[in-house]
């Protein structure tokens, strides 16, 4: 092998290297606008769910609120019974007791008032209320 054919392999190769790199810096730059893209579609649908949960929510709610019978909040629930509004708020948030969430306050129909005033209250607390009044 002569020098001047060593030469022009050596050339090829060198050109192969550069079209390979070339290739590679391209191919990377693809990978990060996809990535980005993505990214920004999933923020976009992110937001349009979030919108239209909050839209089903609100129709929901007015649904409710047409049909049912008027709501009753719960500080004045917890007038109504004599019980804790922290524990009628537990008893919402634990599934316990029907309630609505408005943003962030609870608010009961009528028909769960009455239900909740026909629930016996603990033994301990009437017996001390006894003990009080002797």
């Amino acid at each position: 092998m002569t020098a001047d054919e060593r030469t022009l392999r050596e050339q090829a190769a060198l050109e192969r290297a550069r079209r390979l790199w070339a290739a590679t810096h391209q191919m990377a730059s693809s990978v990060a606008l996809t990535r980005a893209l993505a990214e920004e579609r999933a923020s976009l649908l992110e937001g349009a769910v979030r919108r239209i949960t909050d839209d089903m929510q609100d129709r929901v709610l007015r649904t409710r609120m047409r049909e049912s019978e008027p709501l009753v909040s719960l500080a004045d629930a917890a007038r109504l019974t004599g019980r804790n509004q922290d524990l009628l708020r537990r008893w919402c948030n634990q599934g316990r007791l029907p309630g609505i969430r408005i943003g962030r306050n609870w608010a009961l129909s009528q028909a769960a008032i009455e239900s909740l005033g026909a629930q016996p209250r603990r033994r301990r607390r009437l017996i001390l209320k006894e003990a009080k009044k002797d």
